[in-house]
This record gives structure tokens, C-alpha cells and sequence, in this order.
């Protein structure tokens, strides 16, 4: 059984889509909220063990070309009828990451508190 210890994004407020990520997945997903990176990170899902989550910017029609200021996307693929795909504007990324940043220092500090 995996370590239950990690960071649950619960991604379009549904069970179905409830994932956990460890510590060094939270940093690359925030490395990639924050620069606007493609990119994926190992999570940990109840039914479906081991999966990616995904991580892009994802450019809209008329708006500014440059990756720093598109809306960043989520994207959870479990299975080819049951998949999320989240577009966060870039101030709600930025909250997201703040989120993010929050509950990695409290994962740390437990952690820490363990050793």
C-alpha cells in the first residue's frame, strides 16, 4: 500500500478524481504552475493505483501567445471514458500554487515532526 501521507487534490470536486501526490510531486507541479511548464507527476489514485497527472499551459484563441500568461490545464486520465481535464486562469494557477505551497509545508513539517 502506498504511503497515505501526500497532498489530495480532489480535482472537479469529485471522489472519482481524488488523487494524492507525495512531496516531490507537489514541487514539480508547482515548478510547473509557477514557470508554466508542460509536464506530469506520478499520483496516487484509490482504484486505479500509479497515474499521471498532467500539467500544461493551455493557449486560448486570442489570447497572449506568451506560455507566462496562458491559463494553466490539469488533466487526469484514468481510464478512455473517465478523464478531467481542468483549465485554471492564471490568477486561479497562482492560487492553486499557493494551495499547494501551504499544505507541502504542512506535509513537511509532519514529516519532520516523524524523524
Amino acid at each position: 500500500m502506498p504511503d497515505r501521507n501526500g497532498v489530495v487534490l480532489r480535482l472537479a470536486c469529485l471522489t472519482a478524481f481524488t488523487v494524492v501526490v507525495d512531496i516531490e510531486a507537489a514541487d514539480a507541479l508547482m515548478d510547473a504552475l509557477r514557470t508554466g511548464d508542460i509536464g506530469a507527476v506520478l499520483a496516487h489514485h484509490d482504484q486505479r493505483g500509479r497515474v499521471l497527472l498532467g500539467v500544461r499551459p493551455h493557449p486560448l484563441p486570442g489570447a497572449p501567445a506568451a506560455v507566462e500568461l496562458a491559463p494553466m490545464e490539469l488533466e487526469l486520465h484514468l481510464s478512455p471514458r473517465h478523464s478531467v481535464r481542468l483549465v485554471f486562469s492564471r490568477s486561479r494557477a497562482h492560487e492553486l500554487l499557493q494551495h499547494l505551497a501551504d499544505a507541502r509545508d504542512v506535509l513537511s513539517r509532519v514529516a519532520g515532526r516523524r524523524q
